[in-house]
């Protein structure tokens, strides 16, 4: 363009021209710091935003989990002060002991049913016993020590009460009997084939078959007093 002027006017127009192109890039360089330093600016912001809001579902969930406790720790006080007289049947040891452990237990009504129409069960401190064990060291084998080689062995071993995870193979392939044991509870149902076992013959005999519950991480009761009709009981009916 220099090689190709004619006047000086020419050449003032080209150094007007360069000081501008100048000038833009200079602005431009400008603009693109403030558009990279605002880009910053909106992802701290963003990034604010996201823990904000990952704080606020964390308190609402501590807050849940401690009106939970709370309730829990109100539903031992209330059992505790209804220590002033002992139970004096099965559906009352398996109320105080559900209330007593309410943070690792839950007992559904179909237990307290069962509890209340086994008549002929006397042993109250036995039951006391078992439904403890099932309420301490069961719990902490389904839950706190998770994994565990025997869970039938270490119980055993732990309470001197016996367990069984699952009905005998003639049991299991009928399904009225694998009815009976199921339950609903918060609209799911589950199996509570597992159980806790003292005695063989009524009214010596208490069975406390549960499901433990991983959502809650409590173990649901679902029937406490004699054995569940299975295989071989049936067949002598």
């Amino acid at each position: 363009m220099r090689e190709n002027k004619t006047d000086g006017n020419q050449d003032e127009w080209i150094k007007l021209l360069e000081e501008t192109n100048e000038e833009l890039e200079n602005e431009n360089r400008q603009l693109e710091a403030e558009r990279n330093a605002l880009q910053t600016q909106v992802q701290e912001l963003d990034d604010e935003l996201s823990n904000g809001q990952y704080e606020v579902r964390s308190a609402k969930k501590e807050a849940k989990r401690l009106r939970t406790q709370a309730s829990q720790m109100q539903t031992k006080l209330q059992a505790l002060e209804e220590f002033t007289t002992l139970p004096s049947t099965l559906s009352e040891v398996l109320q105080k002991i559900g209330n007593l452990h309410a943070d690792k237990v839950v007992v559904i009504d179909r237990a307290l049913k069962s509890a209340e129409e086994y008549k002929g069960f006397k042993d109250l401190h036995k039951a006391w016993e078992c439904l403890w064990a099932a309420s301490t060291e069961l719990y902490n084998l389904h839950f706190d020590e998770a994994g565990a080689n025997n869970i039938e062995m270490d119980f055993k071993n732990r309470t001197g009460f016996d367990l069984s995870l699952k009905e005998g193979r003639m049991t299991q392939n009928d399904r009225d009997l694998m009815r009976l044991r199921q339950v609903q509870h918060n609209g799911k149902t589950l199996d509570i084939t597992p159980h806790v076992k003292w005695g063989n013959k009524e009214p010596k005999c208490l069975r406390v078959y549960y499901a433990p519950c991983p959502d809650e991480q409590k173990i649901i009761i679902g029937h406490c007093g004699p054995h569940l009709d299975n295989r071989t009981s049936s067949k002598i009916k």
